[in-house]
């Protein structure tokens, strides 16, 4: 059964709406192909007027299997307390402030 890394990314006017990918097989090709194309027009964020899908083939041995990374829930009072703890966890880690923008 050969596999395939299906990669989506949807735009509007060059801003960035919707992504996804997934490995799937051969027989569920063509039915996540639609689902990745129906996501992208009709995400929350808005409908894509651009949507780019790459599909490679990969090999079973060239998939790597690892644990996920832990979930946190951090409970603040708005969203700019959210920014701000996001954007100082990224200062902690040595991310260049360039990098960590303060929305």
């Amino acid at each position: 059964m050969n596999l395939y890394s299906i990669k989506m990314r949807g735009s509007k006017e060059h801003n960035h709406i919707s992504g996804a990918e997934s490995i799937v097989s051969e027989k569920d090709l063509q039915n996540a192909v639609g689902v990745l194309i129906k996501r992208a027009l009709t995400h929350s964020k808005g409908k894509s007027d651009f949507i780019n899908i790459k599909i490679e083939e990969v090999k079973k041995e060239e998939i790597k299997y690892i644990d996920p990374l832990n979930v946190t829930t951090l409970n603040t009072k708005n969203k700019k307390e959210s920014y701000e703890f996001l954007y100082n966890t990224l200062l902690k880690l040595n991310i260049n402030s360039k990098n960590a923008i303060y929305i």
